[in-house]
């Protein structure tokens, strides 16, 4: 039950107390859509797109409906932005086709996102891989920032040309290769390229950030080149 008493309650005095002192806050939806994976298998989604596609929409709608009221939840929370769950890429390319994706996946989002910005909040959406293929269709769908743009997955010269002053992009920064194998010099680097392709000629459309969480493998020289070029 998306309503039950007391869901969000934890996050009311913090958030209350993040407003007080001007920070910007996030309210987190997730999995959204890709829990028909963990409900079904796999496999089985794989197959239901094409064996059970009735059955498959009905859930796909009812994770909709639930994701719809935590949105309501939130907002009532008093949260700035709500960042939405999902992982729909491979390093390569998205885990199903473009065509199927828009017809199961779309609709919905473009539903959550409309109830996002209705309440005053901004809709971030993670999805992990090379989801270079509906990029355009989040945009249409009205999605403000996409995270965590993986730089060993997609081309950011290409995101830049396509899609930059379009939405705003969150990551760049690799914990798989970059942090915790390259040296400080190359991460300063690869920081700096990430700022000038896609945040400075977008009105710093680009919030520098690790693609994911950082492990212990990442040396103390590295997160120390990451903030000091992050600073500038």
């Amino acid at each position: 039950d998306p309503r039950i008493p007391g869901r969000l309650d934890a996050a009311r005095a913090p958030a209350a107390a993040f407003r007080r002192a001007g920070t910007y806050t996030f309210g987190l939806i997730g999995p959204v859509f890709y829990q028909i994976f963990g409900i079904r298998g796999v496999e089985n989604v794989l197959l239901d797109f094409y064996d059970h596609p009735a059955e498959l929409a009905r859930l796909v709608d009812a994770l909709r409906d639930f994701a719809l009221e935590l949105i309501r939840g939130w907002a009532a929370v008093g949260v700035d932005s709500l960042l939405f769950l999902d992982d729909w890429g491979t390093q390569r390319a998205l885990l199903m086709s473009p065509k199927l994706w828009r017809e199961f996946f779309k609709p919905g989002y473009r539903a959550l996102f409309a109830e996002t910005h209705r309440l005053g909040m901004a809709a971030f959406l993670h999805s992990c891989g090379n989801v270079m293929e509906i990029v355009e269709d989040l945009i249409d769908a009205g999605l403000d920032v996409l995270d965590p743009i993986q730089a060993g997955a997609m081309d950011i010269a290409e995101l830049a040309r396509r899609f930059g002053g379009r939405l705003s992009f969150c990551g760049t920064i690799d914990v798989q290769d970059l942090l915790p194998r390259a040296k400080p010099s190359e991460v300063r680097d690869a920081i700096r390229r990430a700022r000038d392709t896609l945040g400075r000629p977008f009105g710093n459309g680009l919030i520098l950030a690790p693609t994911n969480t950082m492990g212990p493998d990442v040396p103390l020289e590295n997160l120390r080149a990451m903030f000091e070029a992050a600073r500038e």
